[in-house]
């Protein structure tokens, strides 16, 4: 079991904001993984586990927008890119 904070970035004023803690279940693999990788980055284990969920919510939430613009643009007859490049080589 992992036990990290949750950082939240400070904001601009550089007024911190109020860490949680919560705690996870990982395999030995990834323990092992994320004991490698903070050894070698110089980051603490909550520092890394933090960016990585911050990663990854960022690109959840642009694929999220990316369906939701390509839903938008579909009913207003605009084609997505990958459907024009489809068009494009049929006319070739």
């Amino acid at each position: 079991m992992l036990l990290c904070k949750m950082n939240q970035q400070t904001l601009e004023n550089s007024e911190s904001v109020m860490q949680e803690t919560i705690t996870i279940s990982i395999s030995k693999e990834v323990r092992s993984a994320l004991d490698d990788v903070v050894s070698k980055e110089g980051i603490s284990p909550d520092k890394l586990v933090n960016e990585a969920i911050e990663e990854y919510l960022f690109f959840h939430r642009l694929r999220l927008l990316r369906e939701q613009m390509t839903a938008k643009a579909k009913k207003q007859g605009i084609l997505t890119e990958l459907a024009l490049q489809n068009s494009q080589n049929m006319k070739l």
